[in-house]
């Protein structure tokens, strides 16, 4: 624990994570790569007194490719990690050995926290009971109308495909939203213009099946350190947090 509290309070003025956003993890992984293969291999720091014991003297590349390891769960990347000895400076904290314990750890705290979330969406999600669509009230447009029974309340993500005559499937929506259940009361509104624009083909007074996806929503991380895809994919993946209805609705 207080190794894992060290390195939290080494990566706080890591500053790519500021413009995160969206983005997927390979593309912030390799741009914090990019931060770091930019400094000179030689820089250095030294008699940092203020600092945490262990953290007193580092090579700031060594110091940036070791915040990168453990905030993207990227442990091979310790092994680039030098340890800059000093007589009066302890030193330990970057270095390849403590790289490795922290970047481990931080992935074995994202396996442990994504089993408890599994465990607790098992024990009983919000579920999707119904879509309806109405007219909107300004006559051109529709309103999506989902209905969920109570559960684990949390961020979930509403996807709406449409399957066509060849059945092709066109997402025409989509809405992610904290839900509790019973006592959301949503309406999506659907404008005609963005309907066509996702599936031109649309004719209207006619029947289609709809495929309604709602999906647990996990994120991709934060400063605190970043999600890596196969840890998801191992441990909580979509298939176990997606719940799927179909409806047959008319424009």
């Amino acid at each position: 624990m207080i190794k894992y509290l060290i390195a939290l309070f080494v990566i706080s003025g890591f500053g790519f994570f500021e413009q995160a956003g969206a983005t997927d993890y390979q593309t912030l992984l390799d741009q914090a790569l990019a931060r770091c293969e930019a400094i000179d291999a030689d820089s250095y720091q030294t008699g940092l007194s203020l600092n945490p014991d262990g953290y007193r003297s580092y090579f700031e590349k060594s110091a940036c490719i070791q915040r990168a390891a453990i905030a993207f769960r990227a442990v091979p990347l310790c092994k680039q990690v030098k340890r800059r000895r000093a007589l009066f400076s302890s030193s330990w904290g970057y270095s390849k050995a403590n790289c490795l314990d922290l970047a481990s750890e931080a992935e074995q705290k994202d396996r442990l926290e994504l089993q408890a979330l599994r465990q607790r969406y098992a024990a009983g999600p919000v579920k999707l009971i119904e879509l309806r669509l109405e007219p909107n009230g300004n006559g051109r447009d529709f309103d999506f109308i989902p209905r969920f029974s109570d559960g684990f309340e949390h961020g979930y993500e509403l996807e709406i495909w449409l399957i066509d005559e060849n059945h092709q499937r066109h997402l025409i929506h989509t809405y992610g939203s904290y839900l509790r259940g019973s006592a959301d009361n949503i309406r999506l509104y659907i404008p005609r213009t963005e309907l066509l624009d996702r599936f031109p083909a649309l004719r209207f007074s006619r029947p289609y099946v709809l495929e309604t996806r709602l999906i647990l929503s996990v994120g991709i991380g934060g400063p605190g350190g970043w999600l890596r895809d196969d840890i998801l994919a191992e441990v909580f993946p979509e298939s176990s947090r997606t719940q799927t209805l179909i409806s047959t609705v008319e424009f």
